[in-house]
């Protein structure tokens, strides 16, 4: 199953310049299904070993497209509209 990840910006536990415990939001999808999956996961920031699963959550086709239409949404109004 595919999966990616993007690390927050701040670390659950610890410092920027010392993280001990990150969190992230995995995506994971499988070409024979028809959703996508989105969780929220924390981590070690050394190991990588998982330290608490969050929310798993499936999300079709339509949902999908309504999550990131309310990402792009955020996005632009937190920084601007990309060029």
């Amino acid at each position: 199953m595919p999966r990616e990840h993007v690390i927050g910006c701040e670390p659950i536990l610890g410092t920027r310049e010392s993280p001990e415990v990150e969190g992230i939001v995995a995506v994971l999808w499988h070409d024979n299904l028809e959703h996508v999956q989105v969780a929220t996961v924390t981590r070690n920031s050394v190991t990588h070993d998982t330290v608490e699963q969050g929310v798993y959550i499936n999300l079709d086709r339509n949902g999908l497209n309504d999550l990131i239409r309310h990402l792009r949404r955020a996005r632009d109004k937190a920084f601007g509209k990309d060029e």
